[in-house]
């Protein structure tokens, strides 16, 4: 009897080794969501180490939101705020670094975007209740605070100055394109071969979609069609990211005009370009986020220009016609896409 238990469960051990072994042939992907850094993130992992590594992702999304929301009172940024004009906060690295590229994008685009755009974002409350139209003296004010030279960098220290009291960074703009590039990272590290990670809109890729045994396929949404509705798909290949900027995303009308969350630092308004969507390919999703919010501000002529002088960087713009204007090597991601439409 013994000897007969001991080969059924032989057997039964067996029975779930073929099992696993077939899901992996079957490159069956573990599928899972995050709620957190003020959106939802999609996991698509493939692999044994599939479960291990969406967990360590959230770990990373909760690490960042700690270091860098705004909504989190005793996160980094928030100290940072708490003590402008007063001195300087010794940060990590992370927060560091996502500020240091914050200041670049600031620059790339002479203050069109701009980090410390806090007190103008929390002016409108664009996507929450009591969002609202500010008067032309609120936004004058607030817009006294804004400017990203006033932001003082020490790397020696690891510390952030904001020069001028009650200033504000905020740093959505690009944040979640920092989380898409280290979750990336960490999964490539524990070898992880194929994977998805989608935060909020800022999509990065590892190795293919073995389930297709092709690169893996994004769509780019219709910005004036319901959510789903997509006027072209992109072939990401392994690292390639895709992040776009809308005015369809968090948004509210009032009096026929469209009020968006995506701001133009320099007027403390909602961007009012030519531009109603902008999609980044790149291999950096951080670059990506803050390149697409920055074309988005600068508008299709202006933000082309900028897009074509970097290398690796490709743009899909789509303009209030209908348009859409590609960076010449955008064509090469892009399949079913027309001029117009």
């Amino acid at each position: 009897m013994l000897k007969i238990k001991n080969i059924l469960i032989i057997i039964f051990i067996l029975l779930i080794a073929t099992a696993c072994n077939n899901s992996q042939e079957n490159n069956e992907p573990v599928k899972a969501s995050h709620n957190g850094m003020g959106t939802i993130t999609d996991f698509i992992v493939f692999g044994e180490q599939a479960e291990e590594g969406i967990e360590k992702a959230k770990e990373i999304m909760i690490d960042i939101e700690q270091k860098m929301s705004l909504s989190i009172d005793n996160s980094e940024v928030n100290k940072i705020n708490s003590q402008a004009g007063i001195e300087k906060v010794e940060v990590s690295d992370d927060t560091f670094e996502v500020i240091s590229r914050g200041l670049y994008f600031s620059e790339l685009t002479e203050g069109s975007f701009d980090i410390s755009i806090a007190p103008i974002t929390e002016l409108w409350n664009i996507g929450k209740d009591d969002q609202r139209v500010p008067s032309e003296n609120e936004i004058k004010e607030k817009l006294s605070l804004v400017n990203y030279k006033n932001i003082v960098l020490n790397k020696e220290e690891n510390s952030i100055f904001l020069k001028k009291e009650d200033m504000k960074i905020d740093l959505g703009g690009i944040a979640k394109g920092f989380a898409a590039d280290k979750i990336i990272s960490t999964f490539k590290g524990m070898g992880i071969e194929n994977a998805l990670v989608n935060v909020g809109g800022n999509i990065k890729v590892l190795g293919e979609n073995p389930q297709k045994n092709r690169p893996w396929r994004v769509g780019l949404r219709h910005p004036r069609e319901a959510r789903g509705s997509h006027f072209t798909t992109t072939k990401l290949q392994d690292g390639d990211t895709v992040v776009t900027s809308g005015d369809y995303e968090r948004f509210f009308i009032n009096q026929d005009i469209r009020y968006h969350h995506i701001f133009d630092a320099k007027l403390g308004k909602p961007s009012r370009t030519d531009i109603i969507g902008v999609s980044i390919i790149t291999d950096n999703s951080m670059d990506a986020d803050g390149l697409s919010t920055s074309v988005f501000v600068l508008g299709s002529q202006k933000g082309q220009k900028i897009i074509e002088d970097l290398e690796g960087v490709e743009a899909i713009i789509v303009t209030k016609e209908l348009k859409i204007i590609m960076t010449e090597g955008a064509k090469e991601y892009l399949e079913n896409v027309k001029n117009q439409l």
